[in-house]
């Protein structure tokens, strides 16, 4: 088991420090050994961490390459069956020099083709780079065992074992806004979410084939979950179908042994775990180590079944107590080792942790005997669900609201959800809850949670159904995931071997009065091996693998923090009325990725000391002003002490970067709602305002707290005309004015009659997660250049804006003109202009409209809104950036492209001129002039490039540290 990384790049830059980076953030999933390969073109990079379980000598290597060097491959996992593949391929002539199972990839690969992956047998995630082919093939196993991630990034496209390989190499990849309402409902991010946007899972029992050519890819199923009832098996007997069980449960725990190193179990006293305990030391010629937790709570103490299990056995058992001090020394390190947020992670932190102690490097689990064989109460309440629903539905709202949790989980039924099945037997906060936690609307969350794949469950029978479920998204998304994760930080290989391939597909070929007898709990298992088993371990009621959490976390002041935790499910938590689950969700879902270096039993963390930042919107709009306002919200982030909150009109969803959830409250365009709960608070003594459309919310304040400070945020057209009502009362209220420009300040002074004295002109800034690396070698991002069908010598004219019908002053107009000019003047010419920005249809049939009366329409494209990842790219592409706007405050796209070296033209008459430092970052032009912009952009176009310079330059004034630096001193 190891850890790997893999990258596609169009642009051929860095790509060895990159996947360096990748690997080195997931080393404690392989620790013996790393490895890395760039291909001759710089194209494809693989990256590898080793944890030597097969063949521990330097044989297993990997990158590991077929003898002629025209494959490469890097792989996580085992394949359990790779003695019987080895053979075969080296009866048709195929060589070997290891002893490992990597080997058997390449070989098979050579021989088989994709169809190598039906033959495997085991737990694996693999990217095998044909450099002949220009072709990368990677795959996943039947079960999902093993996880493998991908996300595109730019014009680079990445594989990881790990979350946080992505944010290794790329620390500014934007975070998934939503992630939060999906943990809150499942208790964990259900496949394919993850945290980051564009970053998903590769389905289990997939493969995906990447044409490093063209950069284009598809996924295929090759083991699909079919619940068809197999023709051998319609009548088969019950006993048949033990005797059958049995000799598969054997031979799974049998295969799973194979290792060059000891193989330990976890051996928790239920049956599942003791089965294989019991297996393993009689296949094994050696004495085999088992381990379990305890906690000095008898309440929860299994200790009499796990020794009834040694002592039949044989098996040397190792206890570990788990006391409720270390639970508080060790949450730093459980933190750290969070790849995604769970509510159930902790469990598996600590016996993978004794198991390391013991010098462990491959366990086996019992995971998957309840899913397959029918052990949670799911399997039997699935019959009557749909009644159950039909009643809830009749029953109407009240209930759902007035109930607590677990029976307040019918409220996912009055909900046409996805999975809502599931959620019903194992969901975390219903869409009600999950709204006041997050401070969303209700319908908002349901629209997210729509958005994931549902489970097809059509025609399905109950008990199948809920295999179904719990499989695919329990089992599949937290208890596999967890266990991966935990196990690999712990540098230790966790197996399963009751997902065995084999096992899996014979129970779901049975029918159901075989493998699912009503009122039973897990029969086929229990009956193939109860006489294997001490009576008091099969012959008791199911206990979870828990611990004394409810009493623990009844002693943590942090959650009594009613910005961590909502007050109302804290109280619910102390009456015994809320599960501890619910109270952990509910506070990592506002802290997750903010205190990994802190211990839980601190409880001063952060208190608000009166100071609040009233916003409109940072994340759920996109322009100039949102970018001021996560600038803003990112100087005044609480971890530096300061203590402040944010409050915004529009967001809901957050991206946790820029401020964290605990701080900051939405209200998703709810204006009332936001009134009613900012004129209830008055308590602030310091109030930011971030846009003047706010003064009405400010005077309610007044009336009741008039000793507040104020300060105004002044951006540009919103206050360059004379001000009427409370914005004009604002003007002369604010205690101070803070105007991103002295273009802007001498509007306010000259038509609203602001004393000069109390505006302070702070311009604005690059976003703290914009980068601005250049390297003499860079070329223009290929990808782009494919996707624009842009030709060799072709020159980009670049715009960036806000395409409105409503809203004409941004320039493109005179743009468009000066560009037939330049064309007629220049007929061999080659140019493209992109025009990027979100439109509305109307604007974008009349800038067309536009183009084409003037016969330079084949010249001009208008892709729509660009995403983050890809904005700098465009940028780097461009020639020349353009946008002679009449009316911008500031003009942060200017900066960004100066910021990149690109030559940027601007207006000369509004806040452009200050964005360009006067002209010493890019050429001011007469906005009126329609030759003065032809002018411009032939000039421009002839220009050689300073990018350095500029960088520096820009760097030098508007870089974001010194944007904080200036703002914080402002605001004292």
């Amino acid at each position: 088991m190891c850890r790997l990384a893999a990258i596609i790049s169009s642009e051929n830059v860095l790509l060895e420090q990159k996947i360096k980076r990748m690997t080195d953030a997931m080393h404690r999933g392989g620790p013996d050994d790393e490895g890395h390969f760039i291909d001759a073109t710089g194209t494809v990079a693989l990256g590898h961490r080793r944890l030597s379980i097969l063949d521990t000598s330097s044989a297993g290597h990997q990158p590991m390459f077929s003898d002629n060097g025209n494959l490469a491959v890097v792989f996580n996992g085992e394949i359990y069956n790779y003695p019987a593949l080895k053979e075969a391929l080296q009866n048709i002539g195929y060589q070997f020099k290891s002893g490992s199972d990597t080997e058997v990839l390449l070989h098979g690969y050579k021989a088989w083709g994709v169809n190598l992956v039906e033959k495997l047998e085991g737990m694996f995630a693999f990217v095998l780079y044909d450099i002949e082919q220009q072709q990368v093939f990677a795959a996943r196993d039947h079960a999902g065992i093993k996880p493998l991630y991908f996300g595109k990034y730019g014009g680079d496209f990445y594989f990881s074992s790990e979350v946080k390989g992505f944010t290794a190499v790329q620390p500014d990849w934007p975070p998934n806004l939503h992630w939060r309402v999906y943990f809150l409902a499942y208790g964990f991010l259900p496949e394919p979410i993850t945290t980051l946007q564009n970053v998903q899972n590769l389905p289990k029992g997939n493969y995906m084939l990447y044409d490093v050519a063209t950069h284009s890819y598809h996924v295929t199923p090759y083991f699909k979950t079919d619940l068809t009832v197999n023709e051998q098996y319609k009548k088969i007997t019950y006993n048949e179908a033990v005797t059958i069980t049995k000799a598969k449960v054997e031979a799974a725990v049998k295969s799973h042994l194979l290792s060059d190193v000891p193989v330990g179990v976890f051996l928790s006293g239920g049956v599942d775990s003791s089965i294989i305990a019991t297996l393993a030391q009689r296949f094994s010629d050696t004495t085999i180590t088992t381990l379990s937790i305890y906690f000095d709570d008898e309440k929860y103490s299994e200790h009499a079944y796990q020794n009834a299990v040694a002592e039949a056995t044989g098996v040397q058992h190792h206890t570990f107590l788990v006391s409720e001090a270390e639970f508080m020394q060790q949450w730093p390190e459980i933190a750290a080792s969070m790849d995604q947020p769970s509510t159930d992670a902790i469990n598996t932190h600590f016996i993978c942790k004794y198991a390391k102690q013991l010098g462990l490097k491959v366990v086996l689990s019992g995971l998957g005997g309840d899913e397959l064989f029918g052990g949670y109460p799911s399997f039997q309440r699935s019959r009557k669900f749909n009644l159950v629903k039909k009643i809830v539905q009749l029953s109407g709202t009240l209930p759902a609201l007035a109930l607590d949790y677990p029976y307040k989980k019918i409220g996912f039924l009055h909900q046409k959800l996805n999975n809502a099945e599931y959620l019903y037997y194992r969901g975390l906060f219903t869409p009600t809850d999950i709204a006041k936690i997050l401070h969303a609307k209700e319908n908002d969350v349901v629209t997210v949670l729509n958005q994931i794949p549902a489970i097809n469950v059509v025609n399905t029978a109950p008990a199948n159904r809920a295999f179904l479920y719990e499989t695919g998204i329990y089992m599949q998304s937290q208890l596999l995931k967890d266990s991966d994760v935990q196990s690999m930080w712990h540098s230790l290989e966790l197996r399963v071997p009751l997902l065995d391939k084999s096992l899996l597909e014979w129970v779901m070929g049975l029918p159901l009065r075989v493998k699912y007898p009503i009122n039973r709990h897990k029969p086929l298992l229990i009956d193939a091996f109860k006489s294997e088993l001490p009576e008091i371990v099969w012959n008791r009621k199911k206990q979870g693998f828990t611990f004394p959490f409810e009493r623990w976390f009844s002693k943590i002041e942090v959650f009594k923090n009613n910005h961590y935790v909502p007050k109302f499910f804290h109280q619910k938590f102390e009456k015994g009325r809320l599960a501890y689950a619910r109270l952990w969700g509910a506070y990592l879902a506002r802290t997750y990725g903010a205190f990994a270096d802190q211990a839980l039993n601190q409880s001063a963390y952060y208190q608000p000391n009166g100071n609040l930042f009233l916003y409109l919107a940072g994340f759920s709009k996109m322009g100039g002003i949102e970018k001021v306002n996560k600038a803003i919200l990112k100087s005044l982030y609480p971890a530096s002490g300061s203590g402040w909150e944010a409050w915004s009109v529009y967001d809901s969803f957050i991206d946790a970067r820029y401020f964290p959830r605990y701080a900051i409250r939405g209200f998703s365009a709810s204006r009332v709602k936001f009134l009613w709960h900012f004129v209830q608070a008055n308590h602030w003594k310091h109030i930011l305002v971030g846009h003047i459309n706010l003064a009405a919310a400010i005077w309610l304040i007044n009336l009741r707290k008039s000793d507040t400070r104020i300060t105004l945020m002044a951006h540009g057209i919103e206050v360059w005309s004379k001000q009427k009502g409370f914005k004009k009362w604002l003007l002369q209220r604010a205690d101070k004015i803070i105007a991103v420009s002295n273009y802007t300040k001498s509007q306010l002074v000259t038509v609203n009659g602001v004393a000069p004295e109390k505006i302070e002109v702070l311009h604005n800034c690059l976003d703290p997660f914009f980068h601005t690396y250049y390297s003499s070698t860079s070329t223009k991002p290929k990808y782009l250049l494919k996707r624009y069908h842009i030709q060799p010598n072709e020159k980009i004219i670049l715009t960036l804006a806000r395409l409105s019908y409503g809203e004409k002053y941004k320039g493109y107009d005179q743009v468009v003109r000066a560009l037939a000019l330049l064309k007629a003047e220049q007929p061999a010419l080659k140019f493209k202009y992109l025009l990027c920005g979100k439109y509305d249809e109307k604007e974008y049939a009349r800038i067309f409209a536009l183009a084409a009366s003037l016969k330079v329409e084949a010249y001009i494209d208008i892709p729509g809104f660009i995403a983050d990842d890809e904005v700098q790219d465009h940028y780097r592409m461009a020639d020349v950036f353009i946008m002679p706007s009449q009316k911008e405050g500031f003009g942060i796209v200017f900066i960004e492209a100066a910021a990149l070296g690109t030559p940027v033209i601007a207006g000369n008459s509004d806040g452009s001129v200050e964005a360009l430092r006067g002209g010493e970052l890019g050429q001011l032009v007469d906005t009126q002039s329609i030759e003065a912009i032809k002018e411009a952009i032939h000039d421009t176009l002839h220009l050689e490039r300073g990018v350095l310079r500029q960088q520096n330059l820009v760097n030098s004034y508007f870089k974001y540290d010194i944007y904080q630096e200036n703002f914080l001193r402002s605001i004292e």
